[in-house]
């Protein structure tokens, strides 16, 4: 339904709420989670304005996910799943910045030593 090899688990209850897994098709790893929300799943209405699809109010009400709402919850887990790729490679390009900056620094150590040891053996 998706377009990938993903799928969701059943809606179920945290303390923060309804939540589904994503999980991989081929062994159903869950690859995530994410929290079902009013701000992720908005009223979804028909033409005439009718609510034809809503989260429930009822704390003890299972959510039945329609077609839409899955591929907005699967949109959303890429859009994390991006995002926190994304703060990984910021993170990584940092860190190999430093050691470059380091072996810069240790290099110019290095030579400098180099430099007077053959001051001393002139």
């Amino acid at each position: 339904a998706n377009g990938s090899d993903l799928e969701l688990s059943d809606p179920y209850r945290k303390k923060i709420g309804w939540v589904v897994d994503v999980l991989r098709d081929s062994d159903k790893k869950k690859m995530g989670e994410i929290s079902l929300s009013v701000d992720l799943l908005p009223p979804r209405r028909n033409k005439q304005g009718k609510v034809v699809w809503s989260l429930p109010n009822d704390v003890n009400m299972v959510p039945r996910l329609g077609l839409n709402e899955e591929k907005l919850v699967f949109a959303e887990y890429r859009r994390l799943r991006k995002e926190k790729k994304d703060a990984n490679r910021e993170r990584a390009k940092s860190k190999s910045s430093q050691r470059s900056k380091s072996a810069v620094i240790e290099d110019t150590i290095n030579t400098s030593n180099l430099e007077e040891q053959v001051k001393e053996q002139a």
